[in-house]
C-alpha cells in the first residue's frame, strides 16, 4: 500500500471543488438578462435624443403629464411590448413626436420605461409641382384648399400623407378622377431640425360623364331616374364633370327614392363605369362544306386603338378554314391581350362569343382597365397577424403583392399598420413602370369575422391630356314591393287615438317606407306634445309578412303625464314692459284656466315674438315648476329675450325713371310707448323715455324731383290690453304729373278686432278725410283733369277683413295674406263704392344647408268702383312699384284725347294726340316672383313676372284681359337697415299699349314689399 505525505495544494484542491459545485447549482441574479413582459413599472421617463451626438435630455414640452395621459403604459401598471408598439404609433400620430424607442430596463424592484423622442423636423418649404410630363397644376389653389402644412409645422409621416390625400381629394372633386400625388420631404443640411416638403401631382385628364344607362328598373323610368341625380350627362353647350364622390351619393338618391315607394329590398349599384369606351364587334360568316363548318367572311367594325388590320392578320379565325367556337375565344384573348398593353381592358360581362345559323359574333367592349387587389390579414387573439394573402387581378403576382406588405406572421394589427400596408401596394401600383401607372381609385378596409380586409382598385390611367367621356352605369335590383298592413296605436286613450291617426301619413295600404314611418313617429310625438304631454316617448317597429309583401306597424306610447303652464317668467327686457311680451305670446288667452303645455304653439310664440321686431333674439326654455296639484303637472316657461334697436334715423337718396331723384329722412321707432314720459333729460336723450310699449312711430318726409310728402303714423296693437288695434295717419303730399299737379292733405283712424287661437283674421273699420286740390293743369290736359279742377273735400269709409298667415319676414317663406275691403267714397258731388281684394301666398321650394330658402310667390289683385263717377285722382290705376314693374306709375289707364282749351272755359279743339291716363273704374294686375339668398337675413335677388290692366267701365273685364300689359325683370331687396325695407327693381315690358311710359329702373325706402 503507497501512501503520500500532507500537500497544502492538494488539500485547498479538495476543498475548492465542492464550493463551485454549489456556485453552479444557484440561480442567476446580478447581470442576467431578463424579459420585462409583465413586470410592474416603477419609473416612466420621457426623454429627446440629439441625432448628432445621441445624448438624451428629458422632455419639457409637451409636458410630461400631458405625455403620461397619451400613454397606456403607467406606473404600477405591467409591461407589455404590445402597449409599447402601440403608444409609438399613437404618439407619432397624435402628438406630431417621433417615438424611436420605448426602452425598458429592470431594476431591482420593476421595471424603468423609457420613451425615447426625434422630434419631428418643422417646414421651411413646401413645393407643389406637376409629375414630369404632366399637366401644370393650379399650386395657389391646392395651397388654399387642399394642403394644410404651413411653414414651421412639424411634418408628420400622417399629416404628410393626409394632405397628399386632400390633394388627390381636391383634384378629384374637380373632375380629374385619375388624379396622383407623391409625398416626401428632405432635410435642410443647413438648418437643423427643418425640411422641405414636395408633392408632386399629376391630376391626369378632366373626366366628363358623356352617357348614362340604368338597366334592371322597372318601376320608374330611365328618366325619372336620372332626374334623381346631380351627375348628369355632359353636352355641347354646359362643361359638367364626373365626380366619383357625387355620383355614389345619386346612388343613394335613387335608392332612397325607390325605399319611399315601397321597394324596401332595392339594391342599386354602379357597374364599372367605362372610360372612352370602344366596342370591337367581329362578324363571321361560315357554312358547311363537305361536313365541315368553313369561315367564308371576317368583318371587324368599331376597332380604333388596334387596327382592322393587325387584328384580322393575327386572328386565328381566318377566311378558308374550319370554324370554330373555341378558335375565336383564343382570338378574344388575344385581343384583350394586345389591347391591355395600350392601357386598355375587358370586363368579363362586356365580352361575349356566340355562333348560331352560319354566323358567329364576338363582342368585347374596351375601357381604361380596372384592378382589384384583396388583401387577407389574419388575426390571432392576441392581435397578431397570421399568414397574409393577397389576390389581384392586375398584372402582378398575388406573391408580388403579398411580399410588400409591411406586415409578417406575429406583428401586431393596428389601423395604422393596416394603413401603411395599403400605402404600400399604392404606391407599388402607382410607380411601376412598365406596364404604365396606375391610379388609385378607392380603398376600403373593413374588420371581417377572422381579420382584416384591405380592398384597393386601381385604373389604368390614360395617356391622353384631352378631357375623357365617361359612361356610367347604373344597376337597379328592384324586388318585391312592400305596402303597409295593420296600423296599431297602443298605450293612449280612444280619443287621442284617433286624433292620431288623422294626422298619420302612411296607412293601411299605402307603400311601405321606412323614413316615412319615422316621420309619422315624429308626427305621433308632435301631436302627444300639443296636447300637453310633454315628456310623450313614441317607438315604431315594422313586423314584415315576407310572403304577403306587408309590413305591419305597431305605434308604442309611452305618453307620461299632461302638463300645463304654471307661469311665464321674463328676462331681458330692459325696456319692454313685461306685459307686451305676454300680450304677445297669448299666454292663458287660449282657454280659461290652466293652459295646456304645447311645444308647436310655444314655438309659434317664440316667432311670434321674433316677428314683432323688437327683440333680436327669442328662447324660450320649459323649466320645473314648484307648483303642486292633485293629477296636475305645471311646468314654467323662462322667455329670454335680447332686445334689439328698434328707434331710428334714417337718412336716405334713390332715384327712378319714373320718380326722377329723391331724398328720404325718416324716425321709425317699432317699439313706442306715447305714456312713457321722460323723468328726466338723459332718460329722453338714452332712448329709454317714449320706449317699450309695442307701438309703432313713424315720423317722415320725402323729397323728389316729381313729389314731395310728409307724414306721420302712430298705430297701437293692443288697445287697453285687448285685441284691438287703433291706427292714426296724417300725411301731405304733392305729385307733379304729367298735366297736373294734386296736393292732398289726408288725415285717417283706423280700428281693428283680431279674431282666432293666433289672431290671423282681422275685420277693420278706416274713416278717412282727404282735402284735395288740382291745379297747374296744362291747357292741352284731357277734359276730365279740367272738370275736376280746384279744391275737393272727400270723405269716406272703409271695412275690411285681412287674414294674414306669412311667416319669416322680412322675407317671407310661408303663409299667405288676402284682403277684402268695401270703401264709400261720399262728398256733396261724388257718391261711390270702391271694392278691392288681393291676396298674395309665399312657399319654399328649397333649403340649403345654412337654412337659406328658395322662395316662389303668387300675388294678384282685383278692383271696381261701383256708383258715381269718382274724381281723377280717386280713380284705379296700375302701373309702378307695388303693381306691374317696368311700367311708370299711374300710366296702366285708359286714356282721353287731349282738348286745347284757351283761355278755360272758352272755345275748345281737339288735338291728335293718344291722350293721358285718366283712371278707370276696374283693375285686375297680379305676378309671380322667385326670391333667392344673396346674403342670408339681409340681401335677396328677386326674379318677377307682372300682368295688369285697368278698364274704363266697373265691368270691364273683356277690355281689361284684351288691354293687359306684361313685364319681367329682376331686382333685389335689403332689410334691416335702420329697420327700414328697401328695393330695387329693373322691369321691362314685354306686352304694352301705344302710349305706355316704361319704368326700367324702380327703386323703394320705406314701403312693404309689393
Amino acid at each position: 500500500m503507497t501512501t503520500f505525505p500532507a500537500c497544502p495544494c492538494r488539500l485547498t484542491l479538495l476543498l475548492l471543488i465542492p464550493a463551485l459545485l454549489l456556485l453552479a447549482g444557484l440561480p442567476r441574479t446580478a447581470g442576467a438578462a431578463e424579459s420585462p413582459e409583465g413586470r410592474e413599472i416603477t419609473e416612466v421617463r420621457f426623454v429627446y435624443r440629439d441625432p448628432a451626438t445621441g445624448a438624451e435630455q428629458p422632455v419639457l414640452s409637451p409636458s410630461p403629464r400631458l405625455l403620461a395621459q397619451a400613454v397606456r403604459l403607467e406606473v404600477g401598471g405591467p409591461f407589455s411590448e404590445e402597449d409599447a408598439e402601440a403608444d409609438r404609433e399613437e404618439l407619432a400620430r397624435e402628438h406630431g413626436m417621433s417615438c424611436l424607442e420605448v426602452r425598458p430596463e429592470t431594476v431591482p424592484d420593476g421595471v424603468r420605461v423609457t420613451y425615447v423622442f426625434e422630434q419631428a423636423p418643422r417646414a421651411w418649404a413646401i413645393e407643389i409641382r406637376p409629375e414630369e410630363g404632366a399637366a401644370r397644376v393650379r399650386t395657389g389653389r391646392l395651397m388654399e384648399h387642399a394642403v394644410t402644412l404651413r411653414q414651421d409645422d412639424r411634418v408628420t409621416p400622417a399629416r404628410l400623407e393626409a394632405d397628399r390625400s386632400r390633394i388627390v381629394h381636391y383634384l378629384r372633386r374637380q373632375g380629374y378622377y385619375f388624379a396622383t400625388a407623391r409625398a416626401r420631404h428632405t432635410p435642410l443640411p443647413a438648418r437643423v431640425g427643418y425640411t422641405t416638403v414636395h408633392f408632386r401631382v399629376d391630376r391626369g385628364p378632366r373626366v366628363r360623364p358623356k352617357y348614362i344607362s340604368v338597366s334592371g328598373n322597372k318601376a320608374f323610368s330611365d328618366r325619372e331616374l336620372t332626374r334623381l341625380m346631380e351627375t348628369q350627362v355632359d353636352t355641347f353647350w354646359t362643361r359638367r364633370r364626373f365626380v366619383d364622390v357625387i355620383y355614389r351619393e345619386d346612388l343613394d338618391a335613387i335608392e332612397e327614392h325607390y325605399q319611399a315607394g315601397g321597394w324596401n329590398d332595392v339594391a342599386v349599384t354602379a357597374r364599372p363605369t367605362l372610360f372612352d369606351p370602344e366596342e370591337v364587334m367581329i362578324f363571321v360568316q361560315y357554312e358547311q362544306r363537305e361536313g365541315r363548318d368553313v369561315v367564308t367572311s371576317v368583318r371587324i367594325t368599331g376597332a380604333r386603338t388596334v387596327s382592322r388590320r393587325t387584328i384580322r392578320d393575327r386572328m386565328l379565325t381566318r377566311p378558308g378554314q374550319e370554324f370554330s367556337v373555341e378558335r375565336l375565344r383564343r382570338d378574344l384573348q388575344w385581343l384583350k391581350a394586345r389591347y391591355y398593353e395600350h392601357g386598355l381592358g375587358a370586363l368579363p360581362e362586356d365580352a361575349t362569343v356566340a355562333a348560331a345559323g352560319g354566323t358567329a359574333v364576338l363582342n368585347v367592349v374596351f375601357s381604361y382597365a380596372r384592378e382589384t387587389v384583396v388583401v387577407d390579414i389574419p388575426i390571432d387573439e392576441d392581435g397578431r397577424a397570421g399568414r397574409i394573402e393577397a389576390r389581384t387581378t392586375g398584372p402582378f403576382t398575388n406573391e408580388q403583392i403579398a411580399a410588400i406588405v409591411p406586415l409578417a406572421a406575429g406583428d401586431p394589427v393596428t389601423d395604422t399598420s393596416a394603413l401603411h400596408a395599403a400605402q404600400a401596394i399604392a404606391r407599388f401600383y402607382v410607380r411601376s413602370e412598365p406596364p404604365e401607372r396606375h391610379a388609385l381609385v378607392d380603398y376600403r378596409m373593413r374588420t371581417t369575422p377572422d381579420g382584416r380586409r384591405l380592398t384597393l382598385e386601381f385604373i389604368r390611367r390614360p395617356e391622353t391630356v384631352r378631357p375623357v367621356d365617361a359612361h356610367l352605369r347604373i344597376q337597379v335590383d328592384e324586388g318585391p314591393r312592400y305596402r303597409v298592413g295593420a296600423v296599431s296605436i297602443a298605450g293612449i286613450e280612444p280619443a287621442e287615438e284617433a286624433r292620431i291617426r288623422d294626422r298619420l301619413r302612411v296607412g293601411e295600404g299605402d307603400p311601405y317606407s321606412p323614413a316615412g314611418i319615422s316621420r309619422d313617429a315624429s308626427i305621433v310625438r308632435s301631436t302627444l306634445q300639443e296636447r300637453g304631454y310633454a315628456e310623450a316617448e313614441v317607438s315604431e317597429t315594422a313586423t314584415p309578412r315576407p310572403e304577403e309583401h306587408l309590413f305591419d306597424i305597431r305605434y308604442e306610447i309611452k305618453p307620461g303625464p299632461v302638463y300645463y303652464i304654471n307661469v311665464v317668467r321674463i328676462s331681458g327686457n330692459e325696456k319692454t314692459r313685461a306685459e307686451v311680451i305676454e300680450r304677445e305670446m297669448m299666454v292663458g288667452r287660449r282657454e280659461p284656466g290652466p293652459e295646456r303645455f304645447d311645444v308647436r304653439r310655444i314655438a309659434q310664440q317664440a316667432e311670434r315674438l321674433r316677428r314683432t321686431g323688437y327683440f333680436e333674439d327669442v328662447e324660450i326654455t320649459p323649466i320645473p315648476s314648484p307648483r303642486r296639484e292633485d293629477d296636475m303637472h305645471f311646468k314654467d316657461l323662462h322667455v329670454e329675450v335680447r332686445e334689439a334697436v328698434t328707434r331710428r334715423l334714417f337718412l336716405g337718396a334713390g332715384a327712378g325713371t319714373g320718380v326722377g331723384l329723391f331724398g328720404d329722412i325718416r324716425l321709425r321707432d317699432t317699439n313706442f310707448d306715447i305714456t312713457d314720459h321722460p323723468r328726466s333729460w338723459s332718460d329722453f336723450i338714452s332712448g329709454k323715455a317714449y320706449a317699450g310699449g309695442g307701438q309703432q312711430l313713424d315720423i317722415y318726409a320725402r323729397v323728389g324731383s316729381q313729389f314731395l310728402e310728409t307724414g306721420v303714423g302712430w298705430h297701437e296693437p293692443w288697445l287697453r290690453d285687448r285685441p284691438v288695434e287703433l291706427g292714426v295717419r296724417a300725411f301731405y303730399r304733392t305729385e307733379y304729373r304729367d298735366t297736373y299737379d294734386l296736393d292732398r292733405l289726408v288725415g285717417e283712424v283706423t280700428l281693428g278686432r283680431r279674431f282666432g287661437i293666433d289672431q290671423e283674421l282681422t275685420a277693420y273699420l278706416r274713416a278717412r278725410a282727404q282735402r284735395a286740390q288740382v291745379k297747374s293743369i296744362d291747357r292741352d290736359a284731357p277734359t276730365d283733369v279740367w272738370d275736376d279742377r280746384g279744391w275737393h273735400t272727400i270723405p269716406s269709409v272703409a271695412a275690411g277683413l285681412t287674414r294674414d298667415t306669412i311667416t319669416g319676414r322680412p322675407f317671407p317663406t310661408a303663409g299667405s295674406r288676402y284682403t277684402l275691403e268695401a270703401e264709400l267714397i261720399g262728398s256733396p258731388s261724388f257718391d261711390a263704392v270702391k271694392l278691392r281684394a288681393e291676396g298674395r301666398t309665399y312657399k319654399t321650394i328649397y333649403e340649403a344647408e345654412d337654412e337659406s330658402k328658395h322662395v316662389v310667390s303668387l300675388w294678384g289683385g282685383l278692383a271696381s268702383i261701383v256708383g258715381s263717377d269718382v274724381p281723377v285722382f280717386e280713380r284705379l290705376y296700375a302701373g309702378g312699384l307695388g303693381s306691374v314693374r317696368g311700367f311708370e306709375g299711374y300710366t296702366i289707364s285708359p286714356r282721353n284725347s287731349r282738348i286745347y282749351q284757351n283761355p278755360p272755359g272758352g272755345a275748345t279743339q281737339p288735338v291728335v294726340g293718344s291722350g293721358d291716363p285718366i283712371g278707370g273704374r276696374f283693375l285686375v294686375q297680379g305676378g309671380v316672383e322667385y326670391m333667392f339668398p344673396i346674403i342670408k337675413d339681409r340681401l335677396q335677388g328677386v326674379a318677377f313676372v307682372d300682368v295688369g290692366s285697368v278698364a274704363k267701365k266697373s265691368t270691364g273685364v273683356g277690355d281689361a284681359v284684351s288691354d293687359l300689359r306684361v313685364s319681367t325683370g329682376i331686382g333685389a331687396r335689403f332689410a334691416h337697415m335702420g329697420q327700414v325695407p328697401i328695393a330695387v327693381y329693373l322691369g321691362f315690358p314685354v306686352r304694352r299699349v301705344s302710349g305706355d311710359k316704361r319704368e326700367v329702373f324702380s327703386f323703394s325706402i320705406g314701403l312693404h314689399w309689393p
